[in-house]
Parts: structure tokens; sequence; C-alpha cells
């Protein structure tokens, strides 16, 4: 651009060299009507030609590059821009939990699933049973597993406080027996004495 500049300049320099040229060559041939006219004319080049060599000489002092400093902020025209990344920052977390929840889930259902083609292994006709009663009916499946496993957790749970009933009526009866036998020895002492 710098040359570009001075390539003008210069054009504009020899353009108002003939210009003072030929206003010089006017003035020699004493036309008395152009005298003020051709006067002017030379003023005219003679100040265009120095401000030629004015602009030429600013042009010379330009820095090779100019230094541009560049202010970011955030007004109305950037909202849309801030609004719409939030909306992506948001959907990018979404997908991402959505993503590691049903990669949690696939585990656990491909565990799952392991534990049931080893029972389908060691007890064939069981794992047959659950197939075709589920593909029957799956509502009346999943609601009689639920019974079965609420009978089992009762049953369990009757059988865990049986034995430590048992085991409670045990220490009791021990310790009965064993209050016996001290009241037993002590009656027997306070006899001999």
């Amino acid at each position: 651009m710098k040359n570009e500049i001075e390539e003008r300049l210069i054009i504009q320099e020899e353009i108002s060299e003939q210009i003072i040229k030929r206003v010089g060559e006017l003035e020699k041939r004493d036309y008395p009507d152009y005298i003020a006219s051709t006067a002017e004319l030379k003023a005219t080049a003679l100040a265009v030609s120095g401000q030629v060599a004015v602009a030429e000489a600013l042009v010379r002092n330009l820095p090779k590059a100019i230094e541009m400093k560049h202010r970011y902020t955030l007004d109305l025209k950037t909202r849309a821009w801030v609004i719409g990344l939030a909306i992506w920052v948001i959907a990018f977390i979404i997908v991402l939990s959505l993503y590691f929840s049903l990669r949690v889930e696939n585990i656990r259902l491909k565990v799952n699933d392991l534990k049931y083609r080893a029972i389908r292994q060691v007890y064939p006709l069981q794992s047959d049973w659950a197939d075709s009663s589920y593909r029957a009916n799956a509502d009346v499946m999943e609601k009689t597993t639920i019974q079965l496993e609420e009978q089992i957790l009762v049953t369990t749970h009757a059988k865990d406080l049986a034995e430590q009933k048992q085991r409670e009526a045990k220490e009791a009866q021990h310790s009965a027996e064993q209050l016996k036998r001290k009241t037993k020895t002590i009656h027997e002492k306070m006899l001999s004495k």
C-alpha cells in the first residue's frame, strides 16, 4: 500500500511539474488577457507541488506495520451468540450425562445377561420355563416374580426371627439353669451351717 501511495505521489508530482512548465510557456507568449489567470494557475501548481512534497515526506515516515489494538466487548449484538453458546453447552452436558447413564445401564444388563446364560447352561429346564412364562404373559410373570420374592423375604425374615427366638430361649434356659445351680449351692451352704 505504501508503494501505491508513493507511485501516485510521483505521478502527481510529474503532472504538477508539467503544469508549471506549460504555465511558464504561456507567460512567455505575453497574452495580456491571460496574465492574471496564468499567475493564479502557476501559484496553484506550485502549491500542489508543495503539498505533494509534504505528502511524500509523510509517506516516507510511515512505519512499515501499524500497531492495532483490538478491544473485545459484549454488547447487544453478541447476546445471541452467548445465548446460543449456553444452549449448546447445556445440550452437550445433557447428551454426555445420557451417554454415561446408558453406559452404566448397558454394563449392568451385560452382567445380568451373562448370569442368565450361566443359569441356562446349568438349569436348562428352569430357564426354558422362565422364557416361556415371560413370552406368554410378561405382566403376570412380573407380578408373580415380585410376589415370590416378597414371600421369600417374609419366609426368610420369619426363619431368622424364629432362630433368634430359639437362641434367646436357649440363652434364657441356660441362664435359668445357672441361676438354679447358684441358688442350690447357696441353699446347701446355708443348710450346712
